[in-house]
């Protein structure tokens, strides 16, 4: 098992965590409209939790780590109506977070909602103080949040967003051409 393997697990498996790790969940699926029949595509599902939070949808978990994923090749789907892509971008490196973010475009996604770290808040910062490190120190994180959100206004427009506990940002972003 390597760092990040490792960080998501305690993440997943800490019971101190676990009202923040539900919070999140809970938020996002409110945040993003979803309704029953929805075309849904959870990006870096892990263990596929978000599913307890959505209603009846057509549901598509995908997962770097194989034994978590229901979809083989997340490229080849259609027609799907929100991405959740929950503490995933700030994992990949900008040139694939681009390149991630211009497939969903191209495959006609109506909504993505992310969550990523707010490396800047009071919280962040005052843990780190604390602790006596960085905020990328001991996490596995290559994306920071000005990199995410860049990344994302190229091609969809953010349409509301929300803090949790003043430490990540959940973000609702539809396609670019609703603006016009």
């Amino acid at each position: 098992m390597n760092i990040e393997e490792y960080a998501v697990k305690k993440f997943y498996d800490s019971k101190l965590l676990r009202i923040y790790r539900n919070g999140r969940l809970r938020k996002a699926a409110r945040m993003s409209g979803v309704k029953d029949g929805d075309r849904v595509l959870d990006f870096g599902c892990y263990s596929q939790q978000l599913r307890r939070y959505l209603p009846k949808v057509e549901y598509f978990g995908y997962d770097k780590n194989k034994q978590f994923s229901n979809v083989v090749n997340w490229k080849r789907l259609k027609d799907i109506d929100i991405v959740f892509a929950l503490a995933v971008f700030e994992h990949l490196p900008k040139a694939e977070l681009e390149d991630v973010i211009s497939q969903f475009s191209e495959m006609g996604v109506k909504k993505i909602v992310a969550e990523f770290p707010w490396e800047d808040s009071p919280v962040n910062r005052f843990v780190c103080w604390l602790f006596g490190f960085t905020f990328h120190h001991f996490i596995t994180h290559v994306s920071r949040w000005r990199t995410i959100v860049r990344a994302l206004d190229k091609r969809f427009e953010c349409v509301g967003y929300k803090h949790l506990f003043w430490a990540t940002w959940i973000s609702v972003w539809e396609p670019e051409e609703r603006k016009k």
